[in-house]
């Protein structure tokens, strides 16, 4: 179990008074658990994981709910840091998390429906999926071989579900990047699962292989599959190592905040460790394809 620091014990002061007698030491022991996968930049806590111990606490539950819209919203501020993420995220998201006796769930609001929702309307998610299907079938010769790599959502994430809401995070219009589709900064096309393999890593979707397939393999111009792979595995641990390369590597980092700022440093990065961990869950999986013209 993780020592409290005294700065973070301290702020439990305020706290205290309003919890009932005799629940003190289970405030300190979901604080304890709620520290083992974030931790504040500052002091304080962020009043939203305050509240989710005193509810926890004062309802004898033992379980801590923590809001999914302060939890990114507070990472990509700098407000809160996520410990250790490819290790609890993908425990957080297939709800199994569990530390000294204590359940750690995101509570995903109404308000990512709506947005999810809204997002696969405007963007006309299929049409232009289905148009660049068609666009990749028109540019090739007939006999030409290529290679593809994608993403898609796990048949076991169903539409609508609060695991399809967590695998259409990553996807979703940004703050302060482009929409996965469009921005190029992780360079995802640089992927492949081996040395020789040339492949065109970019297509990022929530739909399901066998409307990928379906896609390819018919209209005007239908290519033939002639090898499927899984690389999930693999593409789990080239995001990972993305990530490290975020934090670790000066020049990156030093100039990607300086062309975009702290912000989109800090979205990026954990956009990238939320993919991971989607992938690490099995809620998203890599594919690389062979197909012929």
């Amino acid at each position: 179990m993780l020592d409290v620091p005294m700065l973070q014990f301290c702020l439990l002061q305020d706290a205290l008074p309003l919890i009932p007698t005799g629940g003190q030491t289970r405030t300190l022991h979901a604080l304890q658990a709620l520290l083992t996968i974030v931790t504040p930049t500052c002091s304080l806590w962020p009043q939203d994981y305050l509240e989710a111990v005193r509810h926890a606490t004062v309802s004898r539950k033992t379980s801590l709910e923590l809001p999914l819209h302060a939890l990114i919203n507070d990472v990509i501020a700098g407000k809160l840091e996520l410990r250790d993420p490819r290790t609890y995220l993908p425990c957080l998201f297939m709800r199994s998390l569990t530390i000294d006796g204590w359940s750690l769930l995101l509570r995903i609001e109404l308000s990512w429906w709506i947005l999810v929702l809204r997002w696969i309307i405007s963007s006309q998610l299929f049409s232009a999926q289905t148009s660049n299907k068609r666009v990749t079938q028109m540019s090739l010769n007939k006999g030409s071989v290529l290679t593809l790599g994608f993403t898609t959502r796990s048949s076991a994430v169903t539409f609508g579900s609060e695991a399809f809401i967590l695998a259409a995070i990553p996807f979703l219009p940004r703050n302060y990047i482009r929409p996965r589709r469009e921005d190029h900064s992780l360079e995802r096309s640089s992927f492949s699962p081996c040395p020789r393999t040339v492949c065109s890593y970019d297509y990022a979707t929530i739909h399901l292989l066998p409307q990928i397939l379906e896609l390819l393999t018919t209209g005007p111009q239908p290519l033939t599959v002639e090898s499927m792979e899984n690389v999930s595995e693999a593409y789990a641990s080239f995001l990972a190592k993305s990530v490290q390369h975020l934090e670790e590597d000066e020049h990156k980092r030093t100039e990607l905040v300086r062309r975009c700022g702290i912000h989109k440093w800090r979205e990026e990065r954990l956009y990238t460790a939320w993919e991971a961990a989607l992938v690490d869950a099995k809620l998203l999986q890599g594919w690389i394809l062979v197909v012929r013209k």
